[in-house]
């Protein structure tokens, strides 16, 4: 979208003022080639200093412009190569010092009379000023709590999913030569920093470019190669078009490992992830599994490099909240009866999984849970035995309620004409705000007491 923006403005000469603040990092190191361009840029400063002086400060009279121009040009080519955006149309100032406010005040007034786009290149130190994240951009791109004096992390116990992944991936490299991983500008954020250094040769970070992410996936599955494309899920978003064309459709096994799945807390309402399983599910070819635990990320990994064709495996932020006893082996649309129970039968996914146990020993009510674990497809068998049982059912997702896990439930319900009550929960039809995570669960109406609530409900019309 920026180059599609730059290429208007450049064409039509739009009056705009763009800032490129260059702190060298997107959230690890900056890579690809504009990066590389900019570092060219940034190391001919003594070029920038002085075209600096020819925008800014000399006579605007036709003679003298016209011998500026040629001597920018014969300078510039000592220097640098011709600049990214002078060739779009687009007038270029920089480097500025992005700390000297007197200085980029001074430039500002200028610059605003001018006719036609102009970017001004800001150089910043990310973390200026604290030592600690000037040392450890990467770490500080988004913090938990931490000891200000040291900058060491308060950490809580327990792994997270994201590190089980990362552990998981170098695990099964070691046995899988064809597996291959890749970021987008996330490599400690999604746990693939230790594959990194181990597999260095089969580590691709394309930069903050999702969609090509996914593309360039598809490129290496049609070479027989395993990608593995790690991901926020809020990001992902960006590349449905690429999915559905390029890895759907010609049923090609890429595996999208997708982190932050659910509600996140604190990173805000951008990025909660709670519409994958609602967009992944109407896509043909697409499988979608969910582990309920941290040590299910590994076996489900191996289940889906023998699939063959594109699988998205879908966890949380964080750690469990409570001991689960991991499946070892994942079959292709099969569900696990967790606790077994009559007349109510609760079918959670992922990290609900969790809170449907907690819920069934706080209601002291004899209720089945089951581990949805295939959101796509979902486990026919187990849901006729469910019907024949005549059981109410529960759905809980940590998504949005439209088209997600319980409206593939509800869909083959009606399919079999099935008398079977259910209630579902997830979250409606709007954005999920900023806030903690159990805040949020709990504005949601889908904490364990809710959970416990909605039990106690069914346990009373099923008696009347």
């Amino acid at each position: 979208m920026v180059y599609e923006a730059l290429n208007d403005v450049g064409d039509h000469k739009t009056n705009l003022i763009i800032i490129l603040n260059d702190n060298e990092m997107s959230i690890s190191n900056n890579v690809g080639g504009l990066s590389n361009h900019f570092n060219d840029i940034r190391i001919s400063s003594s070029y920038n200093k002085l075209k600096e002086k020819v925008h800014l400060k000399l006579d605007k009279k036709k003679k003298v412009v016209n011998t500026l121009h040629r001597l920018k040009s014969a300078v510039k080519s000592l220097f640098v190569n011709s600049s990214f955006f002078e060739d779009l149309g687009i007038k270029y100032i920089g480097v500025m010092d992005g700390h000297n406010l007197k200085e980029l005040d001074h430039v500002f007034k200028k610059v605003k009379n001018y006719q036609g786009p102009v970017v001004i290149h800001v150089a910043t130190k990310k973390g200026l000023g604290y030592t600690p994240a000037m040392e450890n951009p990467g770490a500080f791109h988004a913090v938990g709590p931490f000891d200000i004096a040291t900058g060491e992390a308060k950490k809580k116990g327990g792994i997270t999913y994201s590190s089980a992944f990362g552990t998981s991936m170098v695990n099964l490299a070691k046995k899988e030569e064809k597996l291959v991983a890749i970021t987008a500008a996330m490599t400690s954020g999604t746990g693939l920093s230790n594959f990194q250094k181990e597999y260095p040769s089969r580590f691709f970070d394309v930069g903050i470019a999702e969609e090509h992410a996914t593309t360039f996936a598809a490129g290496l599955a049609s070479q027989e190669l395993i990608p593995v494309f790690a991901v926020y899920s809020t990001f992902l978003q960006r590349a449905f078009d690429q999915i559905l064309h390029d890895v759907c459709m010609p049923n090609l096994p890429v595996i999208f490992a997708l982190d932050r799945a659910g509600i996140v807390g604190n990173d805000g309402e951008t990025h909660q992830g709670v519409f994958d399983l609602s967009y992944l599910s109407l896509m043909p070819n697409m499988t979608i599994v969910v582990p309920k635990c941290t040590e299910e990320i590994e076996p489900i990994l191996e289940f889906a490099i023998q699939r063959n064709s594109p699988i998205a495996i879908r966890y949380p932020r964080g750690r469990d909240d409570i001991e689960l006893k991991p499946l070892k082996k994942f079959t292709l649309g099969k569900w696990e009866v967790v606790s077994k129970g009559e007349k109510i039968a609760i079918l959670a996914v992922g990290k609900m999984v969790g809170k449907a146990l907690l819920a069934k020993e706080k209601s002291k009510e004899n209720i089945e849970v089951i581990n949805a674990c295939f959101v796509k497809p979902i486990d026919e068998k187990m849901l006729d035995e469910l019907i024949k049982r005549k059981m109410t059912l529960i759905t809980i997702e940590d998504n949005s309620l439209i088209n997600g896990f319980s409206s593939q439930v509800l869909s083959y319900l009606n399919l079999k004409n099935a008398a079977s009550k259910v209630y579902t929960m997830g979250y409606q039809d709007h954005f999920i705000v900023h806030g903690s995570v159990e805040e949020l669960y709990t504005l949601e109406h889908i904490n364990v007491e809710d959970i416990v609530e909605k039990i106690k409900e069914i346990s009373k019309v099923n008696k009347m």
